[in-house]
């Protein structure tokens, strides 16, 4: 009063004028930590009467309204019904418990998760808006109760955001289970199923095996026709679900009750044996369909043992919904414990496990009296011993928000002497309401259930605490995928490194082809896999080596280019196991090749081959000899090279590396010969006398390709000798004589040939229409060529002498002697001009 007193005075109105909204808050005090009365009645009103100044109504001259709490608080544990109903009995009187005077109540919070009901059909035959700060089962909201609005989302959301969320992701398959005794998992894994039809997943659901082994210790789980089906169909349609319980595949069930240990609490932290054998059963049927599960969603009230199981048969998932998913020894806590007392599971198991729930003090929400969620968490921190609020506690502090900012922005004036049509207004504005607060939007359906926006899924996150990741839109971090693999959380064995693209590895990756790692890796420790040192390492695609062993023969490991793979020596090299310390492969030395990878030692050269260079992958053979056809080596030889002899006596090849027997040819002086001409055999024959032998095949058909025949180079006759021709192809020459003049039988020309004009044996004769001139054998016509100009050299000169003898002869003359000088010279150039054609016909060799 003294508070309300002083506002009021601020703001210049007195205290009969300043406006109040009097809610009766319902805590029940069973329920004492859920923070109730924490959230509404200890922070939420203080702060907005004390720091903000109330609230304000359009148009009402009551403004600004204070909020003025009268407390109902009862345990609820026992009698709940009488307890509940005297309470609205109280509001509806305007008075406390005890009796005392209190003023018309305008409106009731309901803080307690149990006997909701009784409230909502007592306030509404009072026709008081009753705002329940749960309230997440949809069931517990119809058309009969118009004056009960529930704060919470329906709880069936829970697993919505995870299963969508996974499928987009790339999960495929997952795995339902069930505790059917509870009526909070069983009803979530319902929905779990419907959501999972939506998302496109394959379910995996129990066989007719399981059921009928495991169906005992279920509800509803039974065969069939061909097919195990648990789960009623009734369930999916009261919810309104698509989902057809016997055409399409199910969820796994058990009755915990059934199946736990005589007194064991499925909500404590222990581990019950039994379960963990019991979903042995569930992974085994699970692997005998396939592969393991994208996806585990398990709503087991015993959640800790049925993930006990899951540890122990290393069950195979990349996406987790479900308990254990927060810190603590509270359900649903990851801090577990075997009956004996020891540790059971850990941060390290629940890590990534993804809970579901209607609010998480890290979400980012705007909020009109606040700013935003962040700043309300500050602010509740510093008045409460830096602990968060929790989420029902926020959901009061929602419950708060939407009754007086409901009033502000949608809210007529109310009526301060008519308390029923107050309490009308409330209900109207509150149905008109569809804001962000601190609690998230709020938005209430047509059965007045809030539906403004999904419930919230944390992850427990690296550090062991837990974070809001969907909604993506208000969440605090980003969705981690996937979960890490069993190896990972508890350490990568030996051969393997811990690795992975989140803040802690998700995966054991065996060591890569070259590297090795000796030690297991700490759990959710990133690893790495040692390159093996020099001249020892592992084979190529080798992988997961605890050790790196020295390379065998024929392999090596340079330390560098090799990245610790024994890698197979490259051709034309080779090492032995007792060849160095195995870094390098040696070259081949002379005389020696390596064809393929990998060898030991360097092959010798076949025979008849040789090798001069080191290094090399093959060898070429001699000369006088050819590669044998059966060597199928692409470059060089690998096999014995074959001698030219065995074909052609005499033979060689005139270089080394020759290919084929077609190499093989008579040598320089000697020439190829047979002695018949139906002769099967020829030989190389040593040239005789007057005999020109180059060997090889004839120049003539070096341009024939090669599908041509090519023809051995015959005999040629020598300087100054004839040869007779050959009878048949190798023959000898008939004859071989030596010539009178070596212009007669010049060197080099085919045997049975002269040069031209002459012929004969020696060449001594000339052809007709020719003339031995001596020394060769001259053409006819060449001397009417001569002759031509001798003629009339001599016709010139006869008239000059006949002038000459005129002139002479004159009585008058003085030059008589003139005559006797003419005749003289006449003489002499006859004499010149025979003695120039004498020297024509000589045969000179000039040296060089």
């Amino acid at each position: 009063a003294n508070m309300l007193f002083f506002l009021c005075l601020c703001l210049g109105v007195s205290l009969s004028q300043c406006g109040v909204l009097r809610v009766m808050m319902i805590q029940n005090t069973a329920q004492q930590d859920a923070g109730w009365k924490e959230g509404f009645h200890d922070f939420f009103v203080p702060y907005l009467n004390n720091h903000h100044g109330g609230f304000n109504i359009s148009g009402d001259a009551a403004s600004p309204y204070t909020v003025e709490v009268v407390l109902c608080e009862q345990d609820l544990g026992s009698d709940a019904q009488n307890k509940l109903e005297a309470c609205v009995a109280a509001a509806a009187a305007g008075r406390t418990l005890q009796g005392d005077d209190t003023g018309p109540v305008d409106a009731i919070v309901v803080g307690t998760s149990s006997g909701n009901d009784h409230v909502q059909r007592a306030a509404e035959a009072a026709k008081i808006p009753n705002l329940h700060c749960s309230g997440g089962n949809p069931a517990m909201w119809t058309s009969a109760t118009p004056h009960a609005f529930g704060l919470h989302m329906p709880f069936p959301w829970y697993s919505r955001g995870a299963i969508r969320q996974a499928a987009l992701v790339g999960v495929k398959s997952v795995v339902v289970i069930r505790d059917h005794d509870w009526g909070f998992p069983r009803i979530s894994a319902v929905a779990a199923m419907e959501w999972c039809l939506e998302a496109k997943l394959k379910v995996i659901g129990p066989s007719v095996e399981w059921c009928q082994k495991w169906s005992n210790f279920t509800t509803t789980c039974k065969v069939v026709g061909n097919a195990c089906r648990c789960g009623l169909q009734s369930e999916y349609d009261s919810l309104g679900y698509r989902y057809k319980a016997e055409s399409m595949p199910s969820m796994y069930e058990l009755s915990e009750k059934l199946v736990a240990e005589s007194g064991f609490n499925v909500r404590s932290e222990y581990i019950s044996p039994q379960i963990v054998a019991y979903v042995k059963g569930i992974v085994e049927d699970v692997r005998a369909q396939g592969a393991d599960p994208d996806m585990v969603v398990n709503w087991m009230a015993a959640a800790r043992s049925g993930l006990m199981s899951m540890v122990r048969e290393k069950l195979s998932f990349k996406a987790y919904f479900g308990g254990p998913n927060y810190p603590g020894k509270d359900w649903n806590g990851y801090e577990s414990y075997f009956a004996n007392g020891t540790r059971a599971l850990g941060v390290e198991h629940a890590l990534y496990n993804v809970g579901g729930a209607q609010w998480h003090h890290d979400m980012l929400f705007s909020d009109p009296f606040f700013g935003d969620s962040k700043a309300m968490v500050q602010l509740y921190s510093s008045q409460f011993g830096g602990k968060p609020p929790t989420y029902d506690g926020a959901a009061c502090m929602g419950a708060g928000i939407a009754l007086t900012y409901g009033l502000h922005k949608y809210g007529d004036p109310l009526d301060p002497t008519n308390v029923a049509a107050r309490r009308e207004q409330i209900r109207s504005t509150l149905g008109s309401m569809n804001d962000e607060t601190v609690f998230g939007t709020i938005r209430f359906n047509r059965f007045n259930q809030n539906s403004g926006r999904m419930t919230i899924n944390w992850q427990v996150i690296e550090d062991g605490s837990t974070a809001p990741v969907l909604p993506a839109e208000a969440a605090a971090t980003p969705y981690r995928f996937p979960t890490p693999s069993w190896d990972a959380r508890l350490g990568c064995p030996p051969g393997s490194y811990a690795s992975g693209p989140l803040g802690v590895p998700t995966e054991c990756v065996l060591c890569q082809e070259g590297t090795y790692r000796a030690n297991a890796s700490g759990g959710l420790q990133f690893s790495s896999c040692l390159q093996c040192p020099q001249g020892t390492g592992t084979l190529p695609s080798a992988r997961g080596a605890i050790t790196c062993n020295s390379c065998p023969a024929g392999r090596a490991q340079d330390g560098l280019a090799d990245r610790g793979v024994c890698n197979l020596c490259r051709l034309g090299t080779a090492r032995s196991v007792n060849s160095g310390t195995g870094e390098t492969c040696e070259l081949c030395p002379a005389g020696r090749y390596a064809p393929q990878r990998g060898l030991a030692v360097c092959a010798a050269c076949p025979e008849r081959s040789s090798q001069p260079d080191r290094g090399q992958t093959s060898c070429a053979c001699d000369v006088g000899a050819y590669k044998d056809p059966s060597d199928l080596a692409t470059n060089g030889v690998t096999q014995a090279c074959l001698a030219c002899e065995n074909v052609l006596g005499g033979s060689t090849s005139l270089y080394p590396g020759s290919s084929s027997n077609s190499s093989c040819v008579c040598p320089q002086g000697s020439y190829w010969y047979r002695s018949a001409v139906d002769s099967p055999e020829a030989r190389c024959k040593t040239c005789g006398k007057g005999l020109l032998c180059p060997g090889g095949y004839a120049e003539a058909d070096s341009r024939r390709t090669l599908s041509q025949t090519r023809s051995h180079q015959p005999p040629l006759q020598d300087e100054g000798y004839s040869a007779g021709r050959q009878v048949f192809a190798g023959a000898a020459p008939e004859w071989v004589l030596k010539c009178d003049s070596v212009l007669r039988c010049p060197a080099k020309l085919a045997v049975g040939t002269c040069s031209d004009l002459a012929s004969g044996r020696a060449c001594a004769e000339c052809l007709e229409g020719s003339y031995d001139d001596g020394t060769a054998c001259k053409s006819c016509d060449d001397a009417g060529e001569i002759a031509v100009p001798i003629v009339a050299l001599c016709l010139c000169g006869s008239l000059c002498l006949v002038t000459l003898s005129i002139f002479a002869t004159k009585p008058a003359s003085p030059h008589r002697d003139t005559l006797m000088t003419a005749a003289i010279c006449a003489t002499l150039c006859v004499a010149s001009a025979q003695t120039l054609a004498a020297f024509s016909k000589v045969n000179i060799v000039w040296l060089a």
